[in-house]
């Protein structure tokens, strides 16, 4: 069975919220390959990128976070449900920055 744990990171001056998805028999001792799954237009990550693809992804044996991109579900931004190209483009970016400083992570086997 996979595991999550909800995650807050810092995108500038927001904060944005995801969650982890973890492999069945994940173990901590040794780093892994995660994968980044960013949510649709007018989404969350409790919907499609967590729901769906991030599951699937931890049942086949990936790290996987799936995130709201900022001004868009639990993320901070206002005005809130905007679709901001470039702030979704960063969104992906400051997952990526968030997701290095895990120790559990193999800093070049990033998706």
């Amino acid at each position: 069975m996979i595991t999550t744990k909800d995650v807050t990171f810092s995108a500038r001056e927001l904060q944005m919220k995801g969650r982890l998805f973890f492999p069945e028999n994940f173990d901590d001792s040794y780093q892994h390959e995660v994968i980044v799954v960013n949510h649709p237009t007018s989404s969350d990550f409790n919907q499609t990128s967590g729901k769906i693809y991030a599951t699937k992804l931890a049942e086949h044996g990936f790290l996987a976070l799936a995130y709201d991109s900022p001004y868009q579900g639990q993320s901070e931004g206002e005005p809130h449900n905007s679709e901001l190209p470039a702030a979704r483009t960063e969104g992906v970016m400051f997952a990526i920055d968030f997701l290095v400083t895990l120790p559990t992570l193999m800093p070049n086997e990033l998706a």
